[in-house]
């Protein structure tokens, strides 16, 4: 095996190692002039609160999330490390709400005529004072 080959294959291992439970971890470095990034991708948390613990472990304090109709996105920043990871449930601040929409029966300018169609949207509320929510 190449040697350079093998070594990255031992750093992802070593990576991998660092967050248990983890079914992926993909690690983005960035060095370009003056303009320098280092994202690091954490897949494998179910739960919304063990991706926030994850983040907290990290020193991650304050976080972003961003929420989808089956994930959520849970974000942060530390030491210009930002760590991303996707929990496949909704904060405890939000929740699938269903809605009945009344949708034109035709697209010609006839009035009065409508069908419900039933729908599903989240709805969050109020949230922690160190979580910020970005739309989606």
């Amino acid at each position: 095996m190449n040697e350079r080959i093998a070594k990255v294959k031992a750093m992802a291992d070593e990576l991998l190692a660092l967050f248990p439970g983890a079914r992926t971890v993909e690690l983005s470095r960035t060095k370009v002039d003056s303009y320098e990034t280092c994202d690091l991708v954490i897949h494998g948390p179910k739960k919304y609160e063990q991706a926030v613990e994850l983040l907290r472990g990290l020193g991650i304090g304050r976080r972003a999330k961003q929420v989808f109709n089956n994930f959520t996105l849970v974000s942060g920043v530390a030491d210009g490390v930002t760590v991303k990871t996707y929990p496949d449930e909704l904060p405890p601040t939000c929740h699938m709400e269903k809605f009945i929409e009344r949708v034109p029966k035709t697209k010609t300018v006839e009035v009065g005529e409508f069908i419900e169609v039933e729908r599903e949207r989240i709805v969050c509320g109020k949230e922690d004072s160190d979580t910020e929510i970005v739309p989606a």
